[in-house]
């Protein structure tokens, strides 16, 4: 722990912690302002929404359709949670309590989110795994692509597993009474 004369002390845990996610956060919040830019003035309103009805797509699963029909909102929303990121990552390395206590709900957020993307995920696949079965069936060319969904699901869920893991030991460091000292009320 580092410490200086008169003041608690300091985690390097919590430091690096803080200082890793306000790199990736700040990084993501330049992403998220340039994205909703682009959104807001290189699309019309319903671009999006006609993508979603065109009738020489194959149907997508209820969330894509939902997220494709409300792109922007969409990304307004991951605009701000990148902003309670940045806000919760100065609070963890200004040691105030709210700031520890924001990103233990966003590190539970990200499990969720984890572990929500993986449902989301293998409806999507089942139905592209639909899709290209129709298609196969009219071209004999076609290679079979089944093992290769397989692989992308078991790394997928290699991948969530292990960032719900992380987070989950992150929330574990964080609330360990010697971490929670640290915090200023």
């Amino acid at each position: 722990m580092n410490q200086t004369p008169g003041a608690a002390p300091r985690s390097t845990f919590v430091t690096a912690v803080g200082w890793i996610f306000l790199a990736i956060s700040a990084f993501g919040l330049l992403m998220g302002i340039l994205q909703n830019i682009m959104l807001h003035t290189m699309f019309p309103q319903d671009a999006f929404a006609q993508i979603a009805s065109d009738p020489g797509h194959p149907q997508l699963p209820g969330i894509s359709l939902w997220m494709i029909q409300n792109m922007r909102l969409v990304a307004a929303l991951v605009l701000v949670t990148t902003v309670l990121h940045v806000v919760a990552s100065i609070g963890l390395l200004r040691r105030w309590n709210w700031g520890r206590l924001l990103f233990i709900g966003l590190m539970a957020f990200g499990i969720l989110s984890n572990l929500g993307g993986l449902v989301f995920q293998g409806q999507m696949m089942m139905q592209m795994h639909e899709s290209f079965s129709d298609v196969q069936a009219t071209q004999a060319d076609m290679p079979e692509l089944g093992w290769f969904m397989v692989a992308i699901w078991v790394f997928s869920l290699g991948i969530a597993l292990a960032f719900a893991a992380l987070y989950a030991w992150i929330i574990k460091r964080l609330v360990a009474p010697e971490v929670v000292a640290e915090f200023r009320r």
